[in-house]
């Protein structure tokens, strides 16, 4: 009788699965109309996301709204922006990524974690954090493999190197690299290329243009089509 029950259970919790992974497939292009999100793309707590124009969502890739509340955007992408394949973000408060960014395969936002306060509880089945804030400025490039770890923010127009681990604040117009991450130049506008880090540095920095300035500047450039880049022909040809 209990294994009949047992069964039981499983075949409903199976087939409640099933139509709930059918039915958010199904939505996808009905709560983002103007981007494109992999047929693969698993979306977590998807009425908490928003996801810009022409903007596109690799295959594999995993957005994780752990505290979904009613009104309020836990992840927020922008416009022109090209996550990569096989990416994981994780909010805890909220992730919010700028226009014109592009994540290489394998990049990891992480702003939430399981409670481990307890080993007696399965760490799977543990609370997860709420705290943190990612928050990813204008046109910043991730190479392969890097992370976002906890409450950070990334300036606008920065570069993270492949597999860098990002634990702290970064300013604008930076590269950074390794684990941790450090800075090692910044992009002077006065010199026009970016320049090793020295106690000049800070004055190059007056010449930064403010994110109003910037967004006007790259919207003058062609646009690159992320959403074309994601359909299956195109690729197949390119």
């Amino acid at each position: 009788m209990a294994l009949k029950r047992s069964r039981r259970t499983f075949v409903l919790a199976w087939g409640w699965a099933a139509a709930s992974g059918l039915a958010g497939t199904l939505i996808k292009p009905f709560l983002f109309p103007f981007a494109r999100v992999a047929l693969s793309a698993r979306l977590i707590g998807m009425r908490s996301i928003a996801i810009g124009r022409n903007t596109l969502v690799s295959s594999r890739t995993w957005l994780n709204v752990n505290h979904p509340a009613r009104g309020r955007k836990s992840i927020v992408i922008g416009n022109n922006c090209i996550i990569g394949e096989n990416n994981f973000l994780s909010s805890g408060r909220l992730i919010e990524i700028g226009d014109y960014v592009i994540t290489a395969k394998d990049c990891a936002f992480l702003g939430s974690t399981h409670v481990y306060s307890d080993p007696c509880v399965p760490y799977g089945w543990s609370e997860t954090s709420d705290r943190d804030t990612i928050s990813v400025g204008t046109n910043c490039f991730f190479g392969y493999g890097a992370q976002v770890i906890g409450n950070v923010s990334i300036g606008r127009g920065s570069v993270v190197g492949a597999n860098a681990v990002v634990r702290t604040d970064v300013p604008p117009f930076s590269l950074v690299v390794g684990d941790p991450a450090s800075i090692i130049k910044r992009y002077s506008f006065r010199l026009r290329q970016w320049i090793r880090c020295s106690s000049d540095t800070q004055e190059h920095e007056l010449d930064h243009p403010d994110e109003d300035e910037y967004q006007t500047m790259l919207g003058k450039g062609n646009v690159l089509l992320p959403s074309v880049l994601g359909n299956d022909i195109f690729n197949s040809s390119y």
